[in-house]
């Protein structure tokens, strides 16, 4: 066998591989150091981010829709032969964001705007599942057209009684 002579380094026969130390398990231990540091610089955060249960409650309700109740109506509808009253109680729901003191200054115009918008229904629609989807959808039209910049969510039916 021959061997190679260079410089300092010890004499290494031609052919022979040399050993090196095990760089898999060095790129273990050093991932395994990584992800401990990651782990615990992560755990010291999250304490510092932690809310208090206190502000996770305030954080919840501030997330609840607003309600502005409207004031109890009586609207008379005709079907051709005699009047019929329809009695109505109405929440409506608003963004979270809107103070429900917005929208009071406009109750009259909302509930004047739905009571000339009902007269065009026949009390004979009301019955069943469609007359509250009919009532829902002309309060929502009635309050959106009067609170022009604010929106109206949803229409929440209290109670709804045709006599």
């Amino acid at each position: 066998m021959a061997a190679a002579l260079t410089g300092n380094r010890r004499m290494v026969p031609l052919g022979s591989r040399v050993r090196r130390p095990n760089t898999g398990l060095l790129l273990f231990a050093a991932l395994f150091v990584a992800m401990a540091m990651l782990g615990t610089g992560g755990a010291f955060a999250l304490r510092a981010v932690a809310k208090p249960p206190g502000a996770i409650q305030r954080d919840v309700a501030s997330r609840l829709p607003t309600y502005v109740p409207l004031p109890a109506l009586s609207l008379t509808l005709s079907d051709g032969y005699r009047l019929r009253t329809l009695h109505l109680r109405v929440l409506l729901e608003f963004d979270p964001r809107t103070p429900a003191d917005a929208v009071k200054p406009y109750e009259p115009r909302i509930v004047n705007a739905l009571s000339s918008g009902m007269s065009d229904i026949h009390p004979s629609e009301l019955s069943g599942s469609d007359g509250s989807r009919i009532v829902k959808d002309a309060v929502t039209v009635a309050a959106n057209r009067e609170l022009r910049p604010l929106r109206v969510r949803g229409v929440l039916l209290q109670e709804m009684l045709v006599r």
